[in-house]
Formats: structure tokens, C-alpha cells, sequence
């Protein structure tokens, strides 16, 4: 008779399994750094024994804890993840979401070890017992972002876009705490010319969240709704949403939607007849007419027809000097470019008979003094010629 075998590994795993769904969908898209700490992740989750928290991730990876943080945010943003705080604002629960292939680990502990790290590990079908998270508030004082059936096992085809929650002042607060959240908000109380009162505070914190922090691409999207006079949150909102839809994650990308549909791009291929696509060169000059000159398509499109007659050609350099010199001028629409040019026609007629005049020549009497006679002095005159006769 023969006795079963109880197989085991040794003092732990050797290898960790990546779901190919992660691979194929999750992995080229994130940042290189997001990834590293996805994959420590499951190296964690696999290997009860190691110490868990922001800081051991920090110092393994090489990375600064804001920096793992962001990421952390970002996975669970993915619904690869979630994250419960403990009453203390610490880190208490990581809740991976398995993927379709992902083997579940073996004997996987109900929580590992963090020796008052303020972390724990775990895997979810779902949620687990002890997640809360949609109860607490998550790393950056976020609540109620995401339902909880987006953080399920099952792998969404189509990536679902919250709609802005309601922050608390606490949860702006805890914002607050990042400096390039401070920074944005100076930005965008200079923009909007006003003190951000609660309302446009809730809408610049969804836009951060939502765009993982993209401080750029955020003074973009503000730039972007100053611009075209509608600056409402629920607008702002409208259009990052819209944005994140269709993956828009860079200025660049956020440029070429904007632009490829602007009034101003169409004036000027239509003014200088371009069949072509408009480059990155050409791009940042419209949006240099646009934000910082504050030209409409109106006077892009004069500005641009002016340019054809002085030089028959596209020169998108002497289209910029014609538009600084009205931005200069405080022109801003056709009605001020007219009362310019009516300006200009009457100094000129007085410029070209001034430099007509004639000038006195080179020659020896040029620097004699005229003497004016008056009639005493002609009749002085006449008495000394008929004494002289």
C-alpha cells in the first residue's frame, strides 16, 4: 500500500504568474513605473513573508512614495485593484482584482504580515470581506469614484468613466497635500480670474484624478475652456470626460483634437489653401493666435490672407508678426483692424509730402542768411542811388 505524497515548495515561490490579459491590454498603455509596481505586487502577494508598505515599495523599486502612490492610484483606477484606508489615513488593504488566467497563488494568506507598516495584501474575487473601500476614502481622500462592481473579476471591454464625485472639504484638503495640486489651483484661480470656491474646487479634483495627475494636460483643459468662453464646472467637466473617452492623455493628443476641428485650424487652410495636415510647428502658432493673442477665426483668417498678398507664400512667421502687432494694439476684431488701417491711410499722405519737400543742395550759397527789407529800407535804397547819379 503506498502513501500520498505531500508535495511543497520550498521557503518560498520562485516564480510569480502575469495574466496575459495584463500583457496584452494593461501593460503597453501604463507607465514603465506603474508597471514595476503592479508586478511587485503579485511578488508580494505570492510571498507571505515579505514586509509590505509605501515605504518598502519606495526603497525596492527606487522610487519616491508619491511616486508609489500615483501608481497605486492608477491600478486601481484600471480596476486592477482596490485600497481601503484604516481610521489613521494609512493604507490597511490592497485588494487585487485576479484576471481570466491569472492562477491563484497557493495557500494564499488572508492577509500578510506588515508589522504596523500600514499595509496589507490581498487577493479579491471582488471585494473581499474586510474591503472597504467603498466606504472609507481611498489614497487621495476619493469616495464613491467607482462602483464597487467595476473592481469585480470580470475584465471590462469597455472602460466605464465615472462621473465627478462629490468631494468633502477634507478629501480636498488631503489633496492639497501634493504640491502640484497647490500649484494647479493657483493656475486656475490666474485663469479664471477668481477665488475657487468649493464647486470649481470638486471639478479641478476630478480633473486630477481622472487624468492620474497630468498637471499639464489639466492647465491645457483649462486653457483650452477660458478660451472658448465657457469656463461652467459642469462644462469642464464635460469635456475631460469626453477627453478620457477617447483616450486622450497628452497635450499632444488633446492639441490635435482640439485644433482639427477649430475654426481657427479651417481658416488658415483655407486662407493659405493647405490640402495637407497641419504640423506640430504650425499647431503651436494657431495656438499661439488662439490662447496668448486671443485672436478669433476672423482675424486668423485676414491675418493670413494679408500674409499672401505681401509675400505670395505660407509663411506662418510673418502671420505671427501681423497678429502681435494687433495683439499689441489691442485689435481684436475686424472693426478694430479697420479703424487701424483708416488710421494709417490718414498719417500717410502727410509722410509723403513731407519727405517731397525739397531740400537745399550742397552748393556755396546754401549757408548764406536771407536778409528781409522792408520798404524804409528801399527808399534809403532809391535816395543813396540819386545822390550816387
Amino acid at each position: 500500500m503506498t502513501k500520498k505524497i505531500k508535495l511543497s515548495l520550498g521557503s518560498k515561490t520562485v516564480s510569480t504568474v502575469v495574466s496575459n490579459i495584463f500583457i496584452d491590454k494593461y501593460m503597453a498603455e501604463a507607465n514603465g513605473s506603474y508597471v514595476k509596481v503592479y508586478l511587485y505586487l503579485l511578488l508580494c502577494l505570492n510571498d507571505p513573508s515579505m514586509d509590505v508598505s509605501v515605504s518598502d515599495f519606495s526603497e525596492k523599486l527606487d522610487e519616491t512614495e508619491k511616486d508609489i502612490i500615483k501608481a497605486l492610484r492608477y491600478w486601481e483606477k484600471k480596476s486592477l485593484l482596490s485600497i481601503s484606508l484604516d481610521s489613521d489615513g494609512l493604507i490597511s488593504n490592497l485588494a487585487i482584482t485576479p484576471l481570466e488566467g491569472m492562477v491563484s497563488p497557493v495557500n494564499e494568506p488572508e492577509t500578510a504580515p506588515a508589522a504596523n507598516k500600514g499595509l496589507v495584501m490581498s487577493e479579491a474575487d471582488g471585494i473581499s470581506d474586510d474591503d472597504d473601500a467603498g466606504d472609507s476614502d481611498d489614497l487621495s481622500g476619493r469616495s464613491g469614484q467607482f462602483d464597487s462592481d467595476a473592481r469585480g473579476s470580470r475584465v471590462q471591454e469597455a472602460r466605464e468613466i465615472p462621473a465627478a464625485p462629490n468631494y468633502t472639504p477634507q478629501q480636498i484638503e488631503k489633496l492639497k497635500e501634493y504640491d502640484d495640486f497647490e500649484q494647479l489651483i493657483d493656475y486656475v484661480e490666474g485663469k479664471l480670474g477668481v477665488l475657487l470656491n468649493h464647486t470649481k474646487l470638486n471639478t479641478l479634483a476630478f480633473a486630477y484624478e481622472l487624468f492620474d495627475m497630468n498637471c499639464e494636460l489639466i492647465r491645457y483643459l483649462y486653457d483650452y475652456c477660458v478660451f472658448k468662453g465657457k469656463t461652467g464646472s459642469k462644462y469642464i467637466e464635460s469635456v475631460a470626460i469626453a477627453w478620457e473617452g477617447k483616450g486622450i492623455d497628452t497635450v499632444e493628443k488633446a492639441m490635435q483634437e482640439t485644433f482639427l476641428r477649430s475654426k481657427e485650424c479651417s481658416a488658415v487652410r483655407n486662407s493659405f489653401g493647405l490640402q495637407r495636415p497641419l504640423g506640430g510647428v504650425e499647431l503651436e502658432y494657431i495656438r499661439r493666435w488662439r490662447h496668448e493673442y486671443g485672436m478669433g477665426p476672423d482675424m486668423i483668417k485676414e491675418a493670413c490672407d494679408r500674409t499672401l498678398l505681401q509675400t505670395a507664400k505660407t509663411d506662418f512667421k510673418y502671420t505671427d508678426r501681423i497678429l502681435k502687432d494687433w495683439f499689441s494694439k489691442d485689435a481684436k476684431t475686424p472693426a478694430d483692424i479697420a479703424r487701424l488701417d483708416a488710421e494709417h491711410h490718414k498719417q500717410k499722405p502727410d509722410a509723403i509730402a513731407f519727405k517731397s519737400a525739397p531740400k537745399a543742395g550742397p552748393g556755396k550759397f546754401a549757408q548764406f542768411t536771407q536778409r528781409d527789407y522792408s520798404q524804409t529800407d528801399y527808399s534809403e535804397l532809391e535816395k543813396k542811388k540819386l545822390v550816387q547819379g
